[in-house]
C-alpha cells in the first residue's frame, strides 16, 4: 500500500500536573491512511510515515477499512538501510576529523607551552 497521510492520533505523557511544569511524552500513536488497490485503509502505528511511502500491509477481505502495517516494502527497507549507513559513515568521518583536530590542538598547546618556558 501507499501512504496517503499520517497524522498524530494520540500520545501518552507524564507530568504537567501543575502550572508551568514539564510534560514528558512517553508514547505517540499515529493514524496512517493507506491506499491499497484504490481503497483507503486506516492503520495505527508508533512510527510516522511520509506521504508516498510504500508499506507492506495486511488487509482482511471484509476489513472494513482497517489494515495492519507489516513493514516497509523490501525496496523501501533497502533505501532506509542505505540512508542509515550513509549517516553512520558521515558521523564516523566527523568523529575522525574531531579526533584529528583535538590532536592538533593538543600539540599546538604543547608547543606554545615550550615557547613560554624559553
Amino acid at each position: 500500500g501507499i501512504v496517503k497521510a499520517c497524522v498524530l492520533s494520540s500520545m501518552g505523557s507524564t507530568g504537567g500536573s501543575h502550572a508551568n511544569s514539564t510534560v514528558r511524552v512517553n508514547s505517540v500513536t499515529y493514524l496512517v491512511i493507506i491506499v491499497v488497490d484504490g481503497k483507503e485503509y486506516n492503520a495505527y502505528s508508533s512510527g510516522c510515515y511520509c506521504k508516498g511511502d510504500k508499506l507492506t500491509v495486511a488487509v482482511k477481505r471484509n476489513g472494513r477499512g482497517v489494515a495492519k502495517i507489516i513493514g516497509p516494502t523490501p525496496e523501501k527497507a533497502a533505501q532506509w538501510r542505505a540512508e542509515r549507513e550513509k549517516r553512520q559513515k558521515f558521523i564516523a568521518e566527523l568523529d575522525e576529523k574531531k579526533r584529528e583536530f583535538e590532536e592538533w590542538k593538543a600539540s599546538r598547546e604543547e608547543s606554545e607551552g615550550k615557547d613560554e618556558e624559553k
